[in-house]
C-alpha cells in the first residue's frame, strides 16, 4: 500500500463502531455486505449479477446503503439501520423515493431496531390481494400495522392521487431484515461450497471480509469482474474463464457442465418444468451423492425448489438425507411459508421411523412460527408422531405447553384429538392440559341462530365455540373408556362447577344442595339429541356428556359406575343430583341401593327443585320394585313429613303420595292422598318437567256469539277493561270485535262515536274499520263519514281508511262517479292529508338510515298515503284547482315522509299537468337532503329527453352529496339517459374525469354500461360505450369501479363470438393492466376460457394470458383463476399451434407449475406419465 492509502485505512479503521476490531462493531453491517457477495458469486455461477456497491456513512465508516443490480436490469436497495429513529419519517421517504425513481426496484431494510409492525405489514401485502389487504387493516387486529401504513402513505407527494394503492405496491417490493438473520461466518461458508470445496471456501470468505473491511472497497461499484479476480487468486482451479476474444474482463460467463445441479437449478433461463424434471432425477437417487449433495445446498435456499422437493418426496429414507440442510434450514426461519406445510407433510410420511428425531425440529418449529394456519397444521402433525425416547416425550409436554394457550383459537381446537394420541404416556399430563385447555378458553356462545352476516360478526365466538367442541368431543372419548373415566369424570365436574360459578344467576342452598336451576335448563335436554354437538352452553354440555357417558359404561362396570354416580352425589349440586336421577331413572334395578338411599332420603324431598318431576318419577319407577314392608317404610316417611307451614306440608306430602304407583296404592295411602288433595284443591299428578312454550295464537277470553248479546256501553267497557289490563289485552280481543262488525256491520258508526274520548287501545278501531271496509268496499261515503267519527290518535283506523281510497283514486272509474261522490272523496282526501301522522321524521327510525327511508315512512302513515291518493286524484282530475292548490300546500310539509313520497308520486302527472309538477319540483331546487334528493331521482327519469335536458343544471346539484345511494343512483340515471340517447356526454365525461360524482357513481355508470354492452354491440354507440368501460377499467380507479366494469366479460350476453370487438376496443388489454384486482382479473380469464373451448381467437387469447399471468402473477395465487387456466392450458397443449404460441402457453404452463397448483401439477403428471 502506499502510504496515502495507509492513512485513508486507518482513518476507516477508527471510525468503525467501537473499532474495526471490536466485536460489536460493524460484525452485522459487514456480514450482510459478505452476504451480497457471495449471493452474487454463487448467482454468477449463470452471469446473472452485474455489480454491487456497498456505501459507507459520512460520519462514520460503517456500512449504509448497498446497491446491488443484475445483468438483466434487476435491481437492488439495502439500508442498514442500527437503531430506528422515533421519527421514521425521513427514513420512510428514503425508501419512498428510491421506489419513486423505480418502482422494479427492490427494497430492503436491514435492522436490529423494532420493526416488528413494519415488517408483519410487508408480509401481509405479499399474503393477501389488495382489497383484503385494506380490509384487514381496517378491521382492527393490525392498528400498530395501520399507523405504520399511513406513515409510508404520508410520504408520497401529494400529487400522487391514489397513494393507498401506490403504498400497497411499494410494500410489495419493500422487505425487513434482522440483524441475527443474517449469515454468519459458518453460513457464508456453507453457501460457498456450492461452488467450491470447503478449503477453498474457507479462504474466499478471509480474503472477502479482508477486502470488505478496506478501504479499496469503500463507497463505489464492485463488479463481478473484480469478485472474480479475488477469488481466482485462491482458487486457480475456478471453472470460471473469460469469453474467446474477450480479454476486458467486462464480461465474464460461467462455462459449466449442463448437467450440474447448478446450471439446472440456479438458472433462470432454464424453465421450472426442467428444474422439476431434475428434482424427480434428484429424488429417485439418479445421482452421485456429491451432486446430490450441491443440489442440496441450492435448494435448501431456494423456497420454491424446496416446496417442490418436499412435495414430491415420498420416501422416508431421505430423513436422514436432509434433515441437516432441507429441514434445519425451514425449521429455524422465522417467516412463515408455505414450505413448512410441505414440510409438515413429510414428517407425516416418518412418523413411522423417524419420530423421535422429528421432535427437535417440530419444537424449532413452533417457535419460529407465527402463523396459526401453519401452527394449527402443525399440531395435527404432531398428532401423527410416535415419540419412544424420553428426550423426545420431554420436547412433546415443551410443546403442548407452549400451545395449549395460544391466543389463536385454531391452534387451539386441534389439540384435543392430537392429545389423544399420546394418553399412554403420560395420563396425569393429559388430564392437566386438557384442565388448561378448558381453563384457558372463554365460554363459548351460540352463534349458530340468526342470519349469514350475523354468523359472521360473531366468527371470533364461532371459533371458541370450535374449540370448545373439539375439547368436549376428545374428553367424551374419555369419560366413556373405563380405563380413563374416573379422571375424565373428576375433570369433567371441575368444569361443569367452574361453568356454574360463571353463571349471571345467584345460586341460593336447600338442605346443603346448591341451586343452579338445572331443573328448568337441564329438564327437556337429553344427550341422545342428534344436535348434541350444536350444544355450545358449557353448563349444559358437559353434564350432558357426563350423563352419556355414565349410561354407556353401565353394561360394560357397573361398580364403576356406582362409585362415579356417587362422587357426583359428593359434590352436593342440584344438577349432579338431577344426572344421577336421570341415570337411575333408567337403570333403577340395577342400582337399587343407590336408588332407594334417595327415594328414602326425607331432606331430598325438601329441595323443591329435585322433588318436581325427578324424583317423583324415580320413586314411581323404584317402588314397583318394593315389597309391603319397604313401601310401608316409605308411607312412614311421608306422614313424618312437617314443615312449618301446613299448606306447605300438604303439598310436600301430596308430592309423596302421587309418585306411589298406582297399582301399588293401598286404600290407606288413597285415602290420605284425596285428604291432602281435598284441602289443598289442587289435583294431584306428577309433576310436567319445565318447557318453554310458544304464542299460538289469540287467546281471547269471550267470544263473538257473547258479543253480539252485548248492549253498546257494554261493548265499549269491555274494550276499556281490555285496554287497562283488567281481562284479556286488545292483541287477543280486538281481532274478536272485528268477527262482530263483519256479522253486525252497521253497528260500527255508533261505536265509534262511543269509544272517542275514551281510553281504548288502538287496535279495536283498527280492526273494526278494516272489517267494515272488507264487508262493504262500495259504501264511499259511509267509509268517509267514519273520518270524523275516528280519534285523532286512531291511526291505525286511519291508516286503513287512507289506503282506502288510495286504491279507489288508482281506478280510472273514478270518472264515472257522480260529483257529489267524487266531491266526497275530495274532501276525504283533504282532511286525510291534514291528519297529525306522521308528526315528525323520527317516529320511525331505521337503525341503518337510507335516502329511500322517507318514502317508507310516507307509505306507512296517514298523511303519506292521503298524499299518494290525492296525486292519483289529481290525475284523472287534471283541473281540479282545489285539489292542486293541496298538492303546492304538502310540498312545505314539516316532514320528509309527506315530502319525497309526493315528489315520488309526481311522476303519474308528467303527462296530465306538468305546469303544477315544475312548480312543485321548483322548490327543491336548493334543498338538498338525500331522502329528498331520491325521490327527485325517480321524478328525473321519468323525464322524456327534452324535459330532462331542460333540468340538466337542476340535476347537476344532486352531485352535491356524500350519501352513497344517492351517487349510485345519480349513475344509473346518467348512463341510462345516455344509452337510451340523451345528449349527456358532456356530464358523463365530468363523472367519468371524476370532477362529478363519487365511486359510487363511477361504480353504477360502471354497472350500466357493461350490463348493456352485449345488447348494443352493432349499435351506433356501441364503440363509445366500449371506450367508456375502458375508462371505467383505468388502474387509476377505485377497484370495486373496475371490478363492477369488468364484469362486462362474465355477462351470457357477450358471446365469444364478440372478441373481436371487446379486444379491438382495448377492453381486454386495459383490464389486465389491473394486475391486482383478482376479481377483475378473473372476469377476463373466464371469457377467454370461454372462447379457447370453441376455438375463438386461441392465439390472441393465449397471448392475453400470458401478459396477465406474467404481468399479473397474483392472479396465480387465486384458486378459482387457476383452475380456468389450468383447463386452457390442457386443452391446447394437446392443440397444434404456432411456435411462438406454443412458448407463451410454455410461459404460462411453467409459472402455474412453480406455484405448486395440483390442476397445474395433474397436468405436469401427465406429461411425465406419457413421456416414460
Amino acid at each position: 500500500m502506499t502510504k496515502n492509502i495507509k492513512n485513508k485505512q486507518k482513518n476507516l479503521d477508527n471510525q468503525f463502531h467501537g473499532g474495526r476490531d471490536n466485536a460489536l462493531g460493524n460484525t452485522y453491517e459487514v456480514n450482510f455486505f459478505i452476504q451480497k457477495i457471495v449471493e452474487m458469486i454463487v448467482a454468477n455461477q449463470k452471469g446473472d449479477y452485474g455489480y454491487i456497491k456497498i456505501k459507507r456513512g459520512k460520519r462514520n465508516a460503517h456500512v449504509d446503503d448497498i446497491y446491488a443490480q443484475t445483468k438483466q436490469g434487476k435491481k437492488f436497495y439495502h439500508q442498514c439501520k442500527r437503531f430506528l429513529p422515533d421519527d421514521r419519517k425521513e427514513l420512510y421517504s428514503d425508501f419512498v423515493n428510491e421506489y419513486l425513481s423505480d418502482n422494479l426496484c427492490e427494497l430492503w431494510l436491514v435492522t436490529q431496531g423494532s420493526a416488528k409492525e413494519l415488517r408483519e405489514l410487508t408480509l401481509l401485502a405479499k399474503r393477501e390481494p389488495y382489497a383484503e389487504y385494506i380490509k384487514q387493516l381496517d378491521g382492527g387486529r393490525y392498528k400498530k400495522e395501520k399507523t405504520v401504513f399511513k406513515s409510508i402513505q404520508n410520504c408520497f407527494p401529494q400529487e400522487i392521487s391514489n397513494s393507498e394503492t401506490q403504498t400497497y405496491e411499494f410494500l410489495l417490493r419493500f422487505n425487513v431484515l434482522f440483524y441475527d438473520e443474517i449469515w454468519s461466518k459458518e453460513q457464508i461458508v456453507d453457501k460457498l461450497n456450492a461452488v467450491y470445496e470447503r478449503d477453498s471456501s474457507e479462504r474466499i470468505k478471509d480474503r472477502l471480509y479482508s477486502k470488505a473491511m478496506s478501504v479499496e472497497w469503500a463507497d463505489r461499484e464492485i463488479t463481478w469482474d473484480e469478485v472474480r479476480v479475488e477469488v481466482q487468486s485462491l482458487n486457480p482451479q475456478s471453472n470460471y474463464n473469460l469469453p474467446k476474444g474477450n480479454n476486458s474482463g467486462k464480461s465474464i460467463t460461467p462455462t459449466t457442465n449442463k448437467s450440474s445441479p447448478l446450471s439446472i437449478l440456479a438458472d433462470s433461463s432454464i424453465t421450472f418444468k426442467d428444474k422439476l424434471d431434475y428434482l424427480f432425477k434428484l429424488i429417485d437417487n439418479q445421482v452421485s451423492e456429491e451432486e446430490t449433495r450441491k443440489a442440496l445446498c441450492i435448494i435448501k435456499e431456494d423456497k420454491t425448489l424446496t416446496w417442490h422437493f418436499l412435495k414430491n418426496l415420498k420416501d422416508p429414507a431421505w430423513f436422514p438425507k436432509i434433515k441437516d440442510s432441507v429441514i434445519k434450514t425451514i425449521s429455524e426461519d422465522t417467516t412463515d411459508s408455505a414450505t413448512k406445510y410441505q414440510l409438515l407433510s413429510f414428517f407425516e410420511k416418518c412418523s413411522d421411523t423417524f419420530s423421535d428425531e422429528i421432535f427437535p425440529f417440530i419444537l424449532a418449529l413452533e417457535k419460529n412460527t407465527q402463523s396459526y394456519h401453519i401452527l394449527s397444521n402443525l399440531v395435527k402433525t404432531t398428532g401423527l408422531l410416535k415419540p419412544k425416547s424420553s428426550e423426545a416425550i420431554e420436547l412433546l409436554w415443551q410443546f403442548f405447553d407452549d400451545l395449549v394457550e395460544h391466543q389463536h383459537p385454531w391452534v387451539r381446537r386441534e389439540i384435543p384429538k392430537a392429545l389423544l394420541s399420546f394418553i399412554n404416556l403420560n395420563e396425569d399430563k393429559i388430564f392437566e392440559l386438557f384442565k388448561r385447555l378448558f381453563t384457558y378458553s372463554p365460554s363459548p356462545q351460540d352463534v349458530t341462530q340468526g342470519s349469514p352476516t350475523l354468523a359472521l360478526t360473531f366468527q371470533g365466538n364461532d371459533n371458541e365455540n370450535w374449540v370448545f367442541e373439539e375439547t368436549i368431543q376428545a374428553l367424551s372419548e374419555l369419560l366413556s373408556n373405563p380405563k380413563y373415566a374416573e379422571k375424565a369424570h373428576t375433570l369433567a365436574r371441575e368444569v361443569e362447577k367452574t361453568a356454574l360459578a360463571e353463571d349471571e344467576k345467584l345460586h341460593d342452598s336447600e338442605e346443603g344442595i346448591t341451586l343452579d336451576y338445572s331443573s328448568i335448563w337441564l329438564s327437556n335436554k337429553s344427550f341422545d339429541s342428534s344436535r348434541l354437538e350444536y350444544n355450545h352452553d358449557r353448563k349444559e354440555r358437559v353434564i350432558l356428556e357426563i350423563e352419556k357417558s355414565a349410561n354407556a359404561l353401565i353394561p360394560e362396570n357397573q361398580e364403576l359406575v356406582k362409585n362415579l354416580l356417587i362422587k357426583m352425589l359428593e359434590e352436593k349440586y342440584e344438577v349432579f343430583y338431577l344426572t344421577v336421577i336421570k341415570v337411575l331413572i333408567k337403570h333403577y334395578d340395577k342400582f337399587a341401593a343407590l336408588s332407594k338411599s334417595l327415594v328414602f332420603d326425607p331432606s331430598l324431598w325438601n329441595v323443591h327443585n329435585i322433588k318436581n318431576y325427578f324424583l317423583q318419577t324415580l320413586t314411581t319407577a323404584y317402588l314397583k320394585t318394593v315389597n309391603d314392608k319397604e313401601l310401608a317404610d316409605f308411607v312412614t316417611i311421608i306422614d313424618q313429613q312437617k314443615l312449618g307451614d301446613d299448606r306447605k306440608t300438604f303439598y310436600l306430602k301430596q308430592s309423596m303420595l302421587v309418585s306411589i304407583p298406582e297399582d301399588h296404592r293401598t286404600k290407606d295411602i288413597k285415602d290420605k292422598l284425596n285428604e291432602v288433595s281435598e284441602a289443598l284443591k289442587v289435583k294431584p299428578g306428577i309433576a310436567k318437567p319445565f318447557a318453554v312454550t310458544t304464542w299460538s295464537g289469540i287467546r281471547p277470553d269471550i267470544t263473538v256469539e257473547e258479543l253480539k248479546k252485548k248492549n253498546e256501553d257494554e261493548l265499549i267497557q269491555i274494550m276499556v277493561d281490555s285496554s287497562n289490563g283488567k281481562r284479556a289485552a286488545s292483541y287477543d280481543t280486538a281481532p274478536v270485535f272485528a268477527q262482530l262488525i263483519d256479522q253486525k256491520v252497521d253497528l260500527l258508526p255508533n261505536l265509534l262515536m262511543k269509544m272517542k274520548g275514551k281510553k281504548i287501545a288502538a287496535d279495536f278501531a283498527g280492526e273494526m274499520v278494516e272489517s267494515y271496509k272488507n264487508k262493504k268496499p262500495t259504501d264511499i261515503v259511509g267509509i268517509a263519514n267514519l273520518i270524523s267519527l275516528l280519534d285523532e290518535d286512531d291511526s291505525w283506523a286511519r291508516i286503513e281508511v287512507a289506503r282506502y281510497f288510495n286504491e279507489l283514486c288508482r281506478k280510472k272509474e273514478i270518472q264515472d262517479y257522480t260529483n257529489e261522490v267524487v266531491g266526497k272523496i275530495r274532501e276525504a282526501l283533504l282532511a286525510l292529508t291534514h291528519d297529525k301522522n306522521p308528526e315528525a321524521d323520527d317516529n320511525i327510525k331505521s337503525s341503518n338510515p337510507r335516502p329511500d327511508d322517507a318514502i317508507t315512512r310516507g307509505i306507512n302513515s296517514v298523511r303519506g298515503i292521503a298524499t299518494e291518493a290525492l296525486v292519483a286524484f289529481c290525475h284523472y282530475f287534471p283541473t281540479d284547482q282545489t285539489a292542486s292548490k293541496r298538492l303546492k300546500e304538502l310540498a312545505d310539509d314539516n316532514t320528509n315522509a309527506v315530502k319525497a313520497t309526493l315528489i315520488y308520486s309526481l311522476r303519474y302527472l308528467i303527462g296530465k299537468n306538468f305546469s303544477l309538477c315544475e312548480e312543485i319540483i321548483t322548490k327543491f331546487r336548493n334543498r338538498r337532503d338525500p331522502e329528498i334528493d331520491f325521490a327527485l331521482i325517480h321524478f328525473f327519469s321519468q323525464l322524456d329527453c327534452e324535459k330532462f335536458l331542460q333540468y340538466q343544471d337542476f340535476v347537476k346539484l344532486l352531485f352535491n352529496t356524500s350519501n352513497e345511494q344517492i351517487s349510485e343512483d345519480m349513475g344509473e340515471l346518467i348512463g341510462y339517459r345516455y344509452i337510451n340517447g340523451c345528449d349527456v356526454q358532456a356530464l358523463l365525461d365530468e363523472i367519468i374525469g371524476n370532477r362529478k360524482g363519487t365511486k359510487h357513481t363511477l361504480r353504477s355508470l360502471a354497472f350500466v354500461f357493461e350490463s348493456q354492452m352485449g345488447n348494443l354491440i352493432g349499435h351506433p354507440s356501441d364503440v363509445k360505450i366500449a371506450s367508456y368501460l375502458k375508462k371505467l377499467m383505468n388502474p387509476q380507479n377505485e377497484p370495486e369501479v373496475i371490478e363492477r366494469a369488468a364484469f362486462v366479460f362474465q355477462r351470457d350476453e357477450i358471446k365469444p363470438e364478440q372478441f373481436e370487438f371487446m379486444d379491438k376496443n382495448g377492453l381486454t388489454t386495459e383490464l389486465i393492466l389491473n394486475k391486482f384486482n383478482l376479481p377483475a382479473q378473473s372476469h377476463l380469464v373466464d371469457y377467454l376460457q370461454k372462447c379457447v373451448e370453441i376455438n375463438i381467437s386461441v392465439e390472441r387469447c393465449v397471448e392475453l394470458l400470458h401478459t396477465q399471468v406474467t404481468s399479473a402473477e397474483a392472479i396465480l395465487s387465486d384458486h378459482l383463476i387457476i383452475g380456468k387456466i389450468a383447463s386452457i392450458v390442457a386443452k391446447l397443449l394437446q392443440t397444434k399451434l404456432s411456435d411462438k404460441t406454443k412458448k407463451l402457453l410454455e410461459d404460462i404452463f411453467n409459472a402455474g407449475l412453480e406455484r405448486g397448483w395440483d390442476e397445474i401439477y395433474a397436468i405436469y403428471y401427465d406429461l411425465r406419465e406419457k413421456n416414460e
